[in-house]
């Protein structure tokens, strides 16, 4: 069997679940009085499944009427500049949808929106109704900044959500600075730190703050001093959740497992797939089926946390 499979499925899932998957486990808890489901709580959406939603934003100026300086020595008419801006925005979304943005297994990306204002640098309520139905979805904005700075810093504070730029020019520079005095949170790949790479680490951040730990402690603290010992800071740096229970639940939970013979029979079919699709096995098989008990008592015990 593949390894990967194997640890989606078995004991590698049992130990933390994403918060997805705890919710909708949590549904099948029965109530108070009642006997826990036999078969293990199913975690519909594995870690590694979990991509970044990206909205890329292109923001441009269409001037209110001919408009020269400090950037521009020729003037257009607010239609041409209206024109070129589309084009550009086009061609843009185009290559995006294209060529993609960081790694697929990564990124989903979402479809693409151009926003616009006037010389004024004001963001009507009819452009920012553009974002609203990708809203609850996105989970980074990229930005395409080429009508000035301070739009980029208004989308990501009007949706709560980051912003990602690619590049160090001045424009970028001049965000970030902005976005990071205001207390909000922006990214820009460099020369250090290339757009994929960043993009896969905020989705790896995504995928820590949808996690939930599983953590069975009779109060003791752990042998070993290098382990996580603030479960709150956890929580707040990275949005880990911490659930602990004591050893007693979870001897209960296994000792019922072991007495109820459904659960064995569920536990010894498993336990032989497992065995026949492995290419060679060092445990005892009567090892393997106390292990695939043991993943059903710790699936119970998520779900029923």
């Amino acid at each position: 069997m593949d390894r990967r499979s194997f640890l989606a499925t078995s004991l590698g899932a049992a130990v933390a679940g994403a918060a997805q998957a705890a919710g909708a486990a949590s549904q099948e808890v029965k109530a108070p009085g009642q006997a826990p489901p036999v078969q293990p709580a199913p975690i519909p959406l594995h870690p590694r499944d979990v991509k970044l939603f990206v909205k890329p934003v292109m923001a441009n100026v269409i001037h209110s009427h001919p408009w020269q300086g400090p950037c521009r020595w020729v003037s257009a008419t607010s239609d041409v500049e209206k024109a070129n801006a589309e084009q550009h925005f086009a061609r843009w979304s185009q290559q995006l949808k294209t060529q993609g943005l960081g790694r697929p297994d990564d990124v989903h990306l979402l479809e693409p929106v151009h926003i616009t204002f006037s010389e004024n640098w004001v963001i009507t309520p009819e452009q920012f109704a553009k974002l609203e139905p990708d809203s609850h979805r996105t989970d980074v904005y990229f930005m395409y900044p080429a009508g000035n700075s301070r739009s980029s810093f208004e989308i990501g504070a009007r949706f709560g959500k980051p912003i990602v730029l690619n590049g160090l020019g001045c424009r970028n520079t001049d965000i970030a600075c902005y976005t990071l005095a205001k207390g909000n949170e922006v990214f820009v790949a460099g020369d250090d730190l290339d757009l994929s790479r960043l993009l896969g680490l905020l989705r790896a951040r995504k995928v820590f703050r949808q996690t939930r730990v599983l953590y069975p402690t009779n109060g003791v603290p752990p042998f070993t001093c290098g382990n996580v010992w603030d479960f709150e800071s956890l929580q707040k740096r990275l949005g880990v959740v911490v659930k602990q229970i004591p050893y007693r639940e979870m001897a209960d939970e296994m000792n019922r497992l072991l007495a109820d013979p459904a659960a064995g029979r569920d536990a010894a079919q498993l336990a032989d797939e497992l065995r026949r699709n492995a290419d060679r096995s060092f445990i005892e098989p009567n090892l393997v089926l106390r292990n695939v008990l043991f993943d059903f008592c710790i699936r119970n015990l998520m779900a029923r946390h």
